[in-house]
């Protein structure tokens, strides 16, 4: 189901909540993803995942409006989330730090580089300023296009591309500096 037949399926949730039950299915981990590299606090973006979909059920998408339909979805999301920061001020917690479950055929020295790779880049990612942290959690982590992402933010694609160059360029340096307090690159 795509474009504008899921966003008639959706304007017809409330008489077919079938409709409403695939988007949700859809979109539901992309968005509680999104909503956790922003937040940084699991229980909070699914607060606010039940949010954005109680929203999208009340305020079905307007068909004669046409834009992707993911970008739509992220974009409720993204107002949910800053509808929270100005009710109650930006409170960061850290992500639970869930761990990988270790590959047995793989060396222990590589797999622990490994990880300690992964936890470095997800915490430069959390450590980005927020419009930053925003364009890669949407582009990068949730797959959307420069084009979805630009709807989802509501700003021209170019501040897009810019805030993406910007983003890695701060990653960048953020993880050189993490390789030479000693730890090494795979």
């Amino acid at each position: 189901m795509e474009g504008a037949e899921l966003t008639t399926a959706c304007g017809h949730a409330r008489s077919d909540p079938r409709a409403f039950a695939r988007l949700v299915d859809r979109f539901h981990v992309g968005v509680h993803d999104y909503l956790c590299w922003l937040t940084r606090d699991t229980s909070l973006a699914a607060d606010l995942t039940e949010e954005t979909f109680l929203s999208i059920w009340q305020h079905p998408p307007d068909p004669r409006r046409p834009a992707s339909l993911r970008a739509w979805v992220f974009r409720i999301a993204l107002n949910a989330y800053r509808q929270h920061v100005r009710r109650r001020g930006p409170q960061i917690c850290p992500l639970d730090d869930a761990e990988a479950v270790p590959d047995p055929s793989a060396e222990p020295l590589a797999a622990l580089t490994r990880d300690e790779m992964r936890h470095a880049i997800r915490d430069a990612v959390l450590q980005l300023p927020e419009p930053y942290r925003e364009v890669i959690a949407l582009h990068n982590l949730e797959g959307l296009t420069l084009r979805e992402a630009s709807g989802a933010l509501d700003i021209p694609i170019g501040t897009v591309k810019s805030r993406l160059s910007t983003a890695f360029a701060m990653l960048r340096r953020s993880l050189r500096e993490w390789k030479e307090d000693g730890d090494e690159l795979p």
